[in-house]
């Protein structure tokens, strides 16, 4: 062998060995030893679906598909708004939407129903995690205080998981729950 090919040799030796250097001190370097697995943000994950049907004074009354997370107020304006005659104090307009709802939008002096705003399910019993006041009122034991503290609870909390949850609101003992049970639901 010459002494230039060996030359040659023995430099591509050392940059072989300068790189290698370099990639096991940059592994060594980086905070995780293993294997980093990159996960979608969740804002790209393709989003659930859900279809609700709103009734009443809005615009376009129907069955809208909208995301999960979506609020009432979302499904009103899907459906071209509320009309003018529109009772808005009457319902709770950041209530979450669930699949299957059925909303009615009351007219003002329109007095609402308890089938209605998507708080009675197939039993007929009220759903808590969606009557107004004026249907949590109509339950035996739940007056404008207790119906009021049923839902600023849901706001401050979340969905009822559990009618049972219900014993952690003010003002709701077991009598209470008792005498209710068989009348609501946490759909």
């Amino acid at each position: 062998m010459t002494v230039r090919l060996l030359s040659q040799v023995l430099t591509a030796a050392a940059i072989l060995a300068a790189v290698a250097g370099a990639i096991v001190f940059m592994i060594g370097r980086s905070p995780s030893s293993g294997i980093e697995v990159s996960l979608q943000p969740a804002a790209s994950r393709s989003p659930v679906a859900l279809q609700a049907y709103v009734t009443g004074a809005v615009n376009d009354p129907g069955v809208y598909t909208l995301e999960d997370g979506d609020r009432l107020g979302q499904l009103v304006e899907a459906a071209g708004g509320a009309t003018s005659d529109a009772d808005l104090e009457a319902i709770n307009l950041a209530a979450l939407l669930r699949d299957e709802d059925h909303w009615h939008i009351p007219r003002i002096g329109e007095v609402p129903k308890v089938t209605t705003a998507g708080a009675a399910n197939p039993l007929g019993k009220i759903d808590v995690n969606s009557a107004t006041s004026v249907q949590l009122e109509e339950l035996p034991g739940i007056g404008e205080v207790k119906a009021r503290s049923i839902i600023q609870y849901r706001e401050s909390n979340g969905p009822f998981a559990s009618v049972d949850e219900l014993l952690a609101v003010r003002g709701i003992g077991p009598a209470t729950l008792d005498a209710i049970r068989d009348l609501v639901d946490t759909r």
